[in-house]
């Protein structure tokens, strides 16, 4: 649960910092490690599964955060990430448009 919460806090500054460097090439492979490594984290770990969509929910609902962080994400992705969500198939986040 604490290297969730970790990784999660960690993630928006890596995003901003690799689009910053590489461009959308470098944002979307650093989005794509952090997706896969907490997906990884969270399979086992149920109550870490919970908070991380409780969390990502919540992200989601102040998109305006995200946003100013990582412009390159658009509220189509964050809208299809939700139902994702909603729907218990946090899997196929990191496939989402193309993401990896």
């Amino acid at each position: 649960m604490i290297r969730t919460w970790f990784i999660l806090t960690m993630l928006l500054p890596a995003t901003k910092s690799a689009e910053v460097q590489t461009g959308n090439i470098g944002l979307k492979n650093v989005l794509c490690t952090a997706c896969e490594t907490i997906l990884n984290l969270v399979k086992t770990d149920e109550s870490a599964r919970n908070e991380l969509k409780k969390r990502v929910e919540n992200t989601c609902n102040k998109f305006k955060l995200l946003s100013l962080m990582c412009p390159l994400i658009s509220r189509k992705f964050i809208s299809e990430t939700m139902k994702m969500l909603q729907v218990n198939e946090p899997k196929d986040i990191c496939k989402s448009y193309e993401l990896c």
